[in-house]
């Protein structure tokens, strides 16, 4: 199964295109799952990635309570 993990804060503007391109991948929806990362963004990304969560069954909103990169990663590992 493949796994994109996205870490964001603050990454409103950038996060629809970054959605669009896993979207449009040739990987069937039921063998990937998409984990986005959230540390505390105060720009919309949050309702961005829950919105796409609640569209999308294989795509996850995970929260980073740490707001690290590294503190993101063993969220989504842990999710994954």
């Amino acid at each position: 199964m493949a796994v994109p993990v996205e870490a964001c804060f603050d990454d409103a503007p950038l996060l629809p295109g970054l959605l669009d391109c896993i979207l449009a991948q040739t990987q069937t929806p039921e063998r990937m799952q998409v984990l986005l990362v959230d540390g505390g963004s105060e720009d919309g990304t949050l309702e961005l990635a829950q919105h796409a969560a609640e569209t999308h069954p294989h795509i996850h909103c995970l929260a980073n309570p740490r707001r690290r990169a590294a503190a993101a990663l063993n969220v989504a590992l842990a999710q994954a």
